[in-house]
């Protein structure tokens, strides 16, 4: 079998979350409160929506 040479979505979105956090540690802590307005409702719909594209565009595997 040939390796793969395509990036990990898995390991890019976990690159991606540690830069936000170390980021957001450099920066110092602020205010959640903006947040407290935010219908998360949506926040799911979102989060279904990208993993649902993920899924789509993501190649499937040959047997």
């Amino acid at each position: 079998m040939k390796a793969s040479r395509r990036p990990s979505v898995g390991l890019l979105l976990a690159g991606l979350a540690a830069v936000l956090v170390s980021a957001w540690a450099l920066i110092g802590p602020f205010s959640l409160e903006p947040l407290a307005n935010v219908e998360f409702h949506w926040l799911f719909i979102v989060v279904a929506v990208a993993v649902g594209a993920a899924l789509v565009f993501s190649p499937g595997r040959r047997r």
